[in-house]
């Protein structure tokens, strides 16, 4: 999503739409946020400057500083939030796709379809960014925390969705539903480093390998 122009419109986070006359504080908030949000994605933060956030979202400095203490309290905001957004993008879908399964083959071919796109390019972008926020929390102990937790949290909300097919006897029940969630989620945050390399032989033989453990763990003959 492109940073909205001065003058322009742009939608929070919520889905509301929100321009420069807004005078309601908790828009505001949702106002920086998103265009905070935005400029992470366009120029990353090395290149975000507070003159340019505070014009594009026509919020004045005491606005930025009620809700969020400085520029930098946007800053990690901005990147829990993203990382938020990250995190819970497939697990609704999944969901859905668990509870609508009827068979052990149905369980397989799902788990199989998205490890393809997990480990895809297409979610080479998503992966980048988690890895930006775990990048830029590194000196800040209570931002570091923050991204944990939240890291914690879809670790819990993956299990629970897995839960799914373990009581349907797809999953043994001594697997640690948990413990595996945290093991692949930590893998495909840390692909950034395969994906650096640019090599689509050596991704694929990596990818394989990942598939390979992913359904070894889950019990999947």
């Amino acid at each position: 999503m492109a940073i909205a122009k001065k003058g322009s419109s742009i939608t929070n986070s919520r889905g509301r739409k929100a321009n420069g006359n807004n005078s309601s504080r908790a828009g505001g908030r949702e106002i920086l946020l998103q265009v905070m949000i935005d400029a992470l994605n366009d120029v990353g933060e090395a290149e975000v400057r507070l003159e340019t956030i505070l014009e594009r979202a026509q919020i004045s400095p005491s606005s930025l500083y009620h809700h969020f203490g400085n520029l930098r309290g946007l800053i990690e905001e901005a990147h829990v939030e993203r990382y938020i957004r990250e995190v819970y993008s497939n697990l609704d879908g999944l969901k859905k796709q668990f509870e609508d399964m009827e068979t052990h083959d149905d369980f397989v071919r799902i788990i199989d379809a998205n490890l393809d796109i997990l480990l895809s390019d297409i979610r080479k972008v998503p992966r980048f960014r988690r890895a930006n926020a775990f990048g830029s929390s590194y000196g800040h102990p209570e931002f570091a925390r923050r991204i944990a937790e939240v890291e914690r949290e879809a670790n819990q909300k993956t299990a629970e969705v897995l839960k799914v097919a373990q009581y349907r006897g797809f999953i043994p029940r001594t697997v640690d539903l948990e413990a595996f969630a945290s093991w692949l989620n930590a893998s495909l945050s840390g692909s950034v480093v395969i994906d650096q390399m640019a090599d689509p032989e050596y991704r694929e033989r990596w990818a394989a390998m990942v598939r390979a453990s992913s359904r070894y763990l889950l019990g999947i003959e």
